[in-house]
């Protein structure tokens, strides 16, 4: 019998290398959350969105390098220009001009790195 894994699943759940990893969702981490601060997971998921409003109407409202949200301890929010660039349609190797955009960024703090590599 041959099973049928969805792709999803694998990326979700294996890496490249076959390494067992978990993708926390924004559910699962409003569940977590409300669980360790014995919380309402309605009262979490309100300010968790108010956080994520917050921090992308941040760095939506101002230009190109003006915009930053820090948090000590978690790391960076900033948006970053990103040029112009030249690209290929992978279905019909078609060249493609790939306009310039604003694109967000996120830095880890030192902490959150040494927390992340023991």
């Amino acid at each position: 019998m041959q099973w049928l894994i969805h792709p999803l699943y694998l990326l979700q759940y294996f890496t490249n290398n076959g390494k067992h990893i978990h993708l926390m969702n924004k559910s699962e981490l409003i569940t977590e959350v409300a669980n360790n601060l014995d919380a309402s997971p309605k009262v979490v998921t309100q300010v968790a969105n108010e956080l994520f409003r917050t921090i992308i109407d941040s760095l939506a409202t101002l230009p190109d390098g003006e915009a930053e949200v820090c948090i000590k301890g978690f790391g960076s929010f900033y948006t970053r220009e990103r040029a112009e660039r030249k690209g290929r349609n992978p279905s019909t190797g078609e060249a493609l001009k790939i306009r310039a955009a604003i694109v967000p960024v996120f830095k880890a703090s030192k902490a959150m790195k040494e927390a992340v590599n023991g």
